[in-house]
């Protein structure tokens, strides 16, 4: 009986002293006093030094458990790279089936900011693109592609110009344009102002003036070698019915007005006509009577070349003066018909323009520099461009208008393209930025983010008891090992006790 009441005391002893062990761990919770004086192991241990445990937890966790090294091994797993890969992958193939637009997409993901941000990219983007424009760099990249392009169009040879299809087709419509005008009478008023317009400024001037000297001088040559036809002409002509009547008509109002009539009764004009006539194709058979009737058309040449435009002009009525136009535009038009002058005056230029090598170098022939003009045209058109108000408005609406129909495309056709996994892409891609995220600054973000100081600050703000049921929830079936450990050693105490006292 003494063994067994010492067993039982001693088990008993040993139970109670760890139970009570492991209860003061967490209780009392508080400080505990009566009358002013504090009682002894009051608060439990761990509620008294939770500052103390906490900073250790979070150091040692911090230093030995996540340790940087450990973290980016786990970041850098094939688990989560899988595991991303995937939900890319999942992400991708839900846009490329979606009906959504990218508005759509975009206003869920930014919510109640995605008007404002919609409004500073259109702005930014067309300040953007102004600011480029107006640059100098701008205006030398399309001077430089213009510029190339009249280079290289100038190195052309003229004859591949004129065997193209655009030009035969400006060939064509302006000899059709030509004919209709003449068709609608534009043409003819046209004409008919330039000759009356041209009329108008030369009244005061001579024909001398007007006319160009070699043509008056080739008009005497002329009559030279022709002196001989002159001459034949004048036979011809004293003897024409016409004349012969006015030429006896001549003679017989001078033999009526000038002899006496009685001697006038024998006169017959039609044989002083003969006479006269016979003489005249006589002398006009000889060189020297040639070369003095010659001399006299030339002085009566002269003479009217000195005379004013204004004086023949007062001479001529007006329904004649408008006639004289009208001759002329018949004159003019029967040659457009009749000898095709514009179609001559076309072949005579593409004639011309075949026997240069280069377009670039008949424009040389004329002092044109076209790249120069061309570029400074452009240069100064850009310039006004620039400067124009409507500029921004305009490039605000057109960028606006862009946006806004890039904005409505449905996600399927931006990521849909037969033959192409784009999934596969944008999860490579994907796992590339993480990739190289996790080696270049997944370290420093782990370093700002103190994994110690966050596991001290996060135990210090558990409350006591839930520390207590985390720690019991964890080690319930140990503490209980512990309080049965007690326990059994208090027997074991108890029966030693009065083992030892029957020795004595």
């Amino acid at each position: 009986m003494e063994y067994v009441i010492g067993i039982l005391v001693g088990a008993v002893i040993g139970y109670i002293t760890n139970w009570l062990a492991i209860k003061m761990l967490f209780r009392p919770y508080e400080e505990k006093r009566i009358f002013g004086v504090k009682i002894p192991f009051t608060p439990g241990l761990i509620p008294k030094e939770r500052k103390r445990i906490a900073r250790s937890v979070g150091e040692a966790i911090g230093a030995h458990l996540l340790t940087k090294e450990t973290i980016l091994d786990s970041l850098c797993s094939d688990k989560i790279k899988d595991a991303l890969s995937g939900w890319v992958k999942g992400e991708v193939t839900k846009l490329e089936n979606s009906n959504s637009t990218l508005e759509d997409n975009a206003k869920l993901l930014l919510s109640d900011h995605y008007e404002e941000i919609r409004q500073d990219l259109e702005k930014n983007i067309t300040t953007l693109v102004i600011e480029e424009i107006k640059g100098e760099e701008f205006k030398q990249v399309v001077t430089s592609m213009v510029s190339k392009e009249v280079k290289e169009l100038l190195n052309n040879s003229p004859k591949a110009l004129l065997s193209s299809q655009g030009y035969e087709k400006i060939k064509l419509n302006l000899l059709n344009s030509l004919d209709e005008s003449v068709k609608a009478g534009t043409v003819k008023e046209n004409i008919l102002s330039l000759i009356s317009g041209k009329l108008d400024s030369i009244k005061e001037n001579t024909l001398e003036e007007i006319i160009p000297p070699t043509v008056i001088g080739n008009l005497k040559v002329y009559m030279y070698n022709k002196r001989h036809d002159i001459g034949k002409y004048i036979q011809s002509m004293l003897r024409e019915e016409k004349y012969e009547i006015k030429i006896k008509g001549i003679i017989g109002n001078v033999v009526s007005s000038q002899l006496n009539p009685m001697i006038a009764m024998f006169v017959n004009p039609d044989t002083i006509y003969n006479k006269v006539v016979d003489g005249a194709s006589e002398m006009l058979e000889t060189e020297e009577t040639l070369v003095d009737v010659v001399l006299i058309l030339n002085e009566i040449l002269t003479k009217i070349t000195k005379t004013k435009v204004i004086d023949i002009l007062e001479n001529i009525p007006a329904s004649e003066g408008v006639s004289i136009g009208e001759k002329l535009y018949e004159l003019l038009l029967n040659n457009l018909k009749e000898y095709d002058v514009i179609q001559k005056v076309i072949e005579a230029l593409e004639k011309n323009l075949e026997e240069n090598e280069t377009l670039g170098e008949i424009l040389a022939k004329v002092g044109l520099n076209v790249e120069e003009d061309i570029a400074k045209f452009l240069e100064s058109k850009l310039n006004k461009l620039f400067e124009s108000p409507e500029l921004e408005a305009g490039l605000n609406k057109f960028l606006s208008s862009g946006l806004q129909r890039f904005l409505s495309t449905e996600m399927k056709f931006i990521f849909q393209k037969e033959g192409r996994d784009l999934s596969l892409k944008v999860s490579a891609i994907a796992l590339s930025i993480y990739t190289t995220f996790i080696e270049n600054k997944a370290s420093d973000f782990i370093e700002l983010f103190n994994i110690s100081k966050v596991v001290e600050e996060k135990i210090n703000e558990f409350e006591v008891t839930y520390a207590e049921e985390i720690i019991l929830e964890i080690a319930s079936k140990e503490l209980n090992a512990i309080t049965w450990l007690g326990a059994v050693l208090g027997a074991v105490m108890g029966i030693l006790s009065p083992i030892l006292s029957s020795f004595y």
